[in-house]
């Protein structure tokens, strides 16, 4: 697979991840839900499916801890702000 096809494929599968995402956020409002608690849940469900996901793309969990390592610097910026993203997002 080419890396056009994979990138498509990519922003498809994140398109309708965030769309259902979307939805269940507003119907669990407009249920009298406290925010919070969805962001629980919708974390609590998403990591590991996230993980399970960077494992397998980066071959094994011993090549994701190298990849970790040396780019210590790019999680440890990009974690919090995805973390920031998916809490915004939500109390939106």
């Amino acid at each position: 697979m080419n890396d056009r096809t994979k990138g498509l494929l990519i922003i498809l599968a994140g398109v309708l991840c965030v769309s259902p995402d979307a939805v269940l956020v507003r119907f669990l409002s407009e249920g009298g839900a406290d925010p919070w608690t969805i962001i629980f849940w919708k974390l609590l469900l998403s990591i590991p499916v996230s993980a399970s996901y960077a494992i397998y793309e980066a071959g094994g969990l011993k090549s994701l801890w190298k990849s970790v390592i040396v780019g210590r610097w790019y999680y440890a910026a990009a974690i919090p702000i995805q973390a920031t993203v998916d809490i915004c997002f939500t109390l939106s």
